[in-house]
């Protein structure tokens, strides 16, 4: 059977030399072997939401995603992508794209005894998240990313947060390319 690890798919076995071999048959002497993993990688908001609550370490999106509820964040979660891709606003969803810190029952991660941390970009594309109104056809009430008790935000270059920020029924909120990892504090 093979092994499994949260976040991640099994790509093969490697000896201490980095030769992959078959992960069926018989070891014909001592040898040290390790497994190889692979970042998970969705398009979907189904997978999306089903990695982010499994507590996947890594998440590469390949393709543009809309996104029609609220995404709890209460692990240590990157998100990232090698190609330009957008996480953007259902228009008929009004509510908090993210929220990082609590579960979908209001529990604080801290209480769960968990970290929450969401970091976002660092891969060699450009990764957007539009929390506009302007593809609604509710009035927006809720963030982009939104923050709660001990949660963190990390943004690296190559991501794009647009509209984020709520102000009477307009945002006005866009910052791109950040240097340097910027934590948003509550």
């Amino acid at each position: 059977k093979n092994p499994t690890r949260s976040g991640y798919e099994f790509a093969g076995w490697k000896d201490s030399y980095g030769n992959y071999f078959a992960s069926k048959g018989e070891i014909s002497s001592n040898k040290k072997i390790e497994a190889v993993w692979r970042v998970v990688s969705t398009s979907t908001i189904k997978q999306l939401e089903e990695h982010i609550n499994a507590g996947a370490g890594e998440i590469r999106i390949t393709g543009n995603i809309t996104i029609h509820k609220t995404l709890y964040v209460n692990d240590d979660i990157k998100i990232f992508s090698d190609g330009n891709y957008k996480l953007s606003r259902y228009s008929g969803f009004d509510g908090d794209m993210f929220v990082v810190g609590y579960d979908k029952n209001g529990n604080a991660a801290t209480s769960l005894g968990k970290r929450a941390v969401l970091s976002i970009g660092g891969g060699n594309g450009t990764l957007t998240i539009d929390g506009s109104k302007s593809y609604t056809k509710v009035d927006v009430v809720g963030s982009a990313v939104t923050v709660v008790e001990s949660g963190k935000v990390n943004i690296y270059d190559g991501t794009k947060i647009s509209n984020h920020k709520k102000v009477g029924n307009e945002r006005a909120y866009e910052r791109s390319s950040f240097s340097n990892e910027w934590t948003l504090d509550r």
